[in-house]
């Protein structure tokens, strides 16, 4: 079968001949009507023709080129100014998957900026997340809540584990330039903190369930869920060296952080073997109970008295604090 594309070239080289031929052959003849022509005189005419035809030519083609090469600068001045517009649409939308969308500096006091960003977040929020390796501020942030939660999820240091619990107060140590070794009543101290901070949790569970889920924790990052928001702070920051509060980073919805925390969070409580939920329904026995099987030590109201007692004073200062971001 023939290749129609190729018949229409072929057709129409030969209609672009016949003309041609036609005009040519016109022409001679009307030359030829006028008998006091001489061939001289033709040839004459014939050579300025030429000379005119070869200066239009010239002129045709310069002002003919040019408007092409315009048109060609015009065109890829067009193409160039769509990529650009999609480049930058395609790295907006990349720019909203890897980069933060706020950050915070270090600081040797609590940062105003930071501590408002995430107390707007916890007030609008239906789920509190909480990854790290001390949970010492979040009761606090729930007492002074205006709304609180649907549910607070926390995985935290346990406090059993020896390990865990040394390389975390080595990092502390480091941070206070007491050495790079663990010093014993640093170990004891945050072991002390972690089981203080449970029965501050414990006492939040009237605004709303808090389940707890105890895990080995490297304390390289913490990370704080909200529905619009997750904070993450790294302690070992390039700036966040021998600071009391390390550096954070605010990502939205959608980003690679956000979603990866909120899986990792939830999947961690999913598969942990020592978690508990604690509601409105118990009381210290169910506490004690619960420390005597995470410690393996013996608890009683005593010493709830004394953890509950320790923490307000540790926690009154920043309770103080938060108050005063509200007015």
């Amino acid at each position: 079968m023939a290749d129609p594309h190729h018949s229409r070239r072929t057709l129409v080289t030969y209609a672009l001949a016949l003309g041609y031929v036609v005009i040519v052959a016109a022409g001679l003849i009307l030359t030829l009507q006028d008998h006091s022509l001489t061939s001289g005189t033709i040839m004459s005419s014939l050579g300025l023709n030429l000379v005119a035809s070869a200066v239009f030519a010239l002129l045709f083609a310069s002002i003919s080129s040019r408007i092409q090469e315009r048109a060609f600068m015009e065109s890829v001045a067009d193409k160039f100014d769509d990529l650009s517009t999609r480049l930058t649409e395609r790295m907006s939308e990349r720019e909203k998957i890897f980069l933060p969308s706020g950050s915070y500096l270090p600081s040797e006091g609590f940062d105003e900026l930071f501590n408002r960003d995430l107390t707007d977040s916890l007030s609008s929020t239906s789920f509190y997340g909480f990854k790290g390796p001390s949970p010492r501020y979040l009761p606090g942030r729930l007492r002074t809540s205006p709304r609180h939660p649907h549910l607070v999820r926390v995985c935290m240091l346990d406090p059993s584990l020896e390990k865990s619990v040394s390389r975390r107060a080595s990092d502390r140590g480091s941070r206070r330039n007491l050495g790079i070794n663990p010093v014993p009543r640093l170990v004891e101290e945050l072991r002390d903190e972690l089981l203080m901070s449970v029965v501050a949790l414990f006492d939040c569970r009237h605004f709303c369930p808090i389940e707890i889920s105890y895990m080995e924790d490297t304390a390289i990052y913490r990370v704080e869920l909200f529905d619009d928001s997750a904070y993450v702070s790294w302690y070992h920051g390039p700036e966040s060296s021998g600071r009391k509060f390390p550096e954070s980073y605010k990502f939205p919805p959608g980003s690679l952080q956000y979603e990866t925390m909120k899986m990792d969070l939830n999947r961690r409580s999913e598969i942990c073997d020592k978690s508990i939920v604690f509601n409105s329904r118990h009381v210290d026995a169910d506490l004690i109970a619960h420390l005597h099987q995470l410690t393996d030590r013996t608890v009683d109201g005593t010493d709830l008295a004394a953890w509950r007692s320790q923490y307000e004073i540790f926690i009154a200062r920043f309770i103080s604090y938060l108050g005063g971001l509200r007015t």
